[in-house]
């Protein structure tokens, strides 16, 4: 019985093993033999046919798949092919080193040639065709010596036709390479074909004109976009035929696949006017444009066309071109669902511009759409407020900045709102899109104020800056100031003008150093009071001096790191004048050091190291034509300081008097400032320091007595042992 199980199971197993074998020998013999359509396999009848007499037969959209042997021929008929449609015949080879041929005939001995496509290795081969009447077509492909290997062909007509203001969508992938769109056209109008391409694809569209008996290939075409590029949307405008009739649209996949949309629309003759800082409620079509005109943009200004959708799920794109025919486009934006677009340009000559909206595929809905130009100006002494809300989403305003200083925008948003800042710097004739600003501020969250704290142009020009409603309304306030650098030890001669502030920037200020900066009205009746920033948006207060009208103010600063620190000087109500403004940090001090003072050079700054051991004078000789006083500092690392931090100082009024700082013993050893402060007049000054004592009692005077006190012992010892010595030689043993 064991026995018999076994042989039965031997039996079992060969029988399974030679069904399995065979099934897989039958696919393999099928894999030549598949006819493919949209739908998937078509069919398994022999697809591919060397002999003239019998060609395969071709299915209107349906694909086969065969496989070709090099220097062959291979024959093909259509079905009747009706004179009402154009017909193309395509073939893609699977591998890019294959080159295979492609041939049209209108008779089936294959003599009368229409057209045919013999593009290189790995491309797509099509010829497209139009009958007299309907009738059987004749395709040949011819491989190339060297040549073999799979290939997709397909016959398709031209049978769905595409209403002018319509668009169509389908899909394309891989075998699928081509649709064919027929469209009815008048010489009398003007038109625009739009193909939407998916991101995952490169997808390119053609237009062809063909009368009846008439072949074309690939390059036969009367129109064509075909930009590279995965999604990049392909554009034929401003076409204009030339006869009335019947014309062809191929949506040829180059590669990639995904879904498109293909719309035809009419350009108008007369396009919807667009007014300057008047938006208009529009209703938009989805897969359909909305053509649009500004008379005349001037040249001196910049100009926006902004576009904002009422519905969060609506997609509106926008486009800019320069001519009538919408063919030249400047610049789009194509933000996405909800989101505001805008196009910002500067015109080269003042001229008129032609938008365009285009709605995306689902799209149906109201969007405001608005031209405004920038013909309301900011400037540092005139701060602009204005509302934003859902149907005035932007305001631009112009601006005249230097390349000799920087500046600071600062945007004060409405708690109920959410507002962006822009700065655009435009040449001539140039465009961009919100994308192209040369620095933003774009904080989220209603109430939130937007800071551009240093923007540094590069050339003196004209800017514009754009307030950009995100959500909400309410009124904004824009301002503006200008930064300054300050250089070491070299005063500004300057103009201010109440009530605007000024801002300035000094060099990396050692920490090694103290610092001053300092600023002097020329006229008596002005006040310009002195604050003291460390960081570049003035937010970070370090101290401030804010003296009597016409007086000197100033701040002492030691920085606790080396770096810049800004300056502001905010002149009172009132106070319209010049004045003289320096930085300067300190310079060594040993015992006695030279200087002048002027009326553009108030004050000098010195450090030195003090020890706590001992006592110190300091004395200032004051020439003749001056008024000049004295001041002593101590700062710890970080901190700053105004004229009344002083530890000690000396302000005798009265010219040539000299000034002096005595017995100043410091608590502790380090380094101290010490500034000689014009008061009026000018002339050569003469800074002395000195020791306040008999005796110097510095911080090595008692290494120094040790020392002393060593030598002094050590040669007492050296003494006694000299005279022991002596008295053991003249003592006998």
């Amino acid at each position: 019985m064991g026995q018999y199980n076994y042989k039965t199971k031997i039996l079992f197993g060969f029988l399974l093993g030679l069904l399995v074998g065979s099934l897989l020998i039958f696919s393999l013999t099928q894999r030549t033999n598949l006819s493919i359509s949209k739908g998937g396999v078509k069919s398994l009848n022999s697809a591919q046919s060397s002999d003239p007499s019998n060609p395969h037969i071709l299915y209107d959209d349906s694909s086969v798949y065969d496989y070709y042997n090099a220097s062959t021929s291979y024959y093909y008929r259509t079905e009747n092919a009706s004179l009402s449609y154009y017909h193309v015949m395509w073939l893609q080879p699977q591998d890019a080193q294959d080159n295979f041929d492609l041939y049209l005939y209108s008779d089936s001995g294959y003599s009368n040639l229409k057209t045919f496509s013999n593009r290189p290795a790995g491309y797509l081969d099509w010829v497209v065709f139009r009958p007299i009447a309907t009738q059987f077509l004749y395709v040949k492909v011819n491989t190339l010596s060297g040549y073999s290997g799979f290939t997709f062909l397909e016959w398709e007509d031209s049978s769905y036709n595409l209403p002018i203001g319509n668009s169509t969508s389908n899909y394309l992938s891989s075998p699928d390479s081509l649709e064919v769109y027929q469209v009815f056209l008048s010489n009398t109008s003007t038109y625009r074909f739009r193909l939407d391409v998916p991101s995952q694809g490169d997808f390119d569209l053609y237009l062809y004109h063909l009368t009846p008996g008439q072949g074309a290939n690939y390059g036969g075409y009367d129109a064509q976009s075909k930009t590279s590029g995965n999604g990049v949307i392909e554009i034929i405008s401003n076409y204009t035929p030339t006869e009335n009739g019947y014309y062809a649209l191929f949506v040829v996949r180059y590669s990639g696949s995904g879904t498109y949309t293909l719309s035809a629309s009419e350009l108008p003759t007369i396009p919807q006017i667009l007014s300057n800082d008047i938006s208009l409620n529009e209703s938009y079509n989805a897969s359909a444009s909305a053509y649009y005109k500004i008379n005349t943009a001037s040249s001196s200004h910049y100009h926006v066309v902004w576009l904002q959708s009422q519905a969060a799920q609506d997609n509106f794109d926008l486009y800019l071109f320069s001519d009538s025919k919408y063919s030249t486009c400047k610049v789009s934006s194509l933000r996405g669902n909800g989101l505001l677009d805008w196009v910002v340009f500067r015109p080269s000559i003042s001229q008129s511009f032609y938008p365009e909206v285009y709605a995306q595929a689902g799209s149906n809905g109201f969007a405001f759409i608005e031209w405004e130009d920038s013909s309301e100006s900011l400037s540092i002494e005139t701060p602009v407020s204005a509302s934003l809300n859902s149907s005035d989403c932007i305001e631009i305003y112009e601006t005249s900045l230097s390349a000799l200083f920087d500046y600071q925008f600062t945007l004060n948003v409405p708690d109920g709102a959410d507002y962006d800042l822009y700065l655009y710097s435009l040449s001539s004739g140039a465009a961009t899109n919100s994308l192209g600003s040369s620095c933003k501020s774009t904080l989220s969250g209603n109430g939130t104020d937007e800071i551009i704290a240093t923007f540094s142009p590069t050339v003196t020009g004209i800017y514009v800056l754009f307030v950009v409603r995100v959500n909400g309304t309410g009124f904004f306030t824009l301002s503006m100031f200008s930064i300054q650098d300050l250089h070491d030890a070299s005063s500004e001669y300057v103009q201010y003008n109440a009530p605007a502030s000024y801002y300035y920037r000094t060099g990396t200020a050692s920490s090694i150093y103290y610092h001053v900066v300092w600023v002097q009205p020329t006229d008596m009746l002005d006040n310009f009071d002195l604050f003291l920033y460390s960081n570049a948006d003035y937010s970070t207060y370090n101290g401030s001096s804010q003296n009597e009208n016409g007086f000197l103010d100033w701040i002492i600063f030691r920085p606790s790191t080396s770096q810049i620190f800004y300056p502001q000087v905010s002149p009172i109500s009132g106070s319209t004048g010049y004045a003289y403004i320096e930085w300067e940090d300190s310079r060594i001090l040993y015992f006695s050091s030279s200087g002048s003072l002027s009326a553009s050079n108030c004050i000098d700054i010195y450090y030195t190291s003090l020890s706590s051991f001992s006592t110190y004078k300091f004395t200032l000789e004051v020439p003749s034509d001056g008024d000049f006083d004295l001041y002593l500092f101590y700062l710890n690392s970080g901190t700053a300081m105004n004229s009344s931090g002083a530890l000690q100082s000396s302000t005798t009024s009265g010219n040539g008097i000299s000034e002096s700082i005595l017995k100043f013993t410091p608590t502790e050893y380090g380094t101290y400032a010490v500034l000689v402060v014009r008061t009026n007049g000018s002339g050569i000054y003469t800074l002395s320091l000195g020791y306040d004592t008999n005796f110097f009692w510095g911080p090595y005077t008692y290494y120094i007595f040790l020392l002393a006190g060593a030598g002094i012992a050590g040669l007492i010892v050296i003494t006694v042992l000299s005279i022991k010595k002596r008295r053991s030689r003249n003592q006998p043993l």
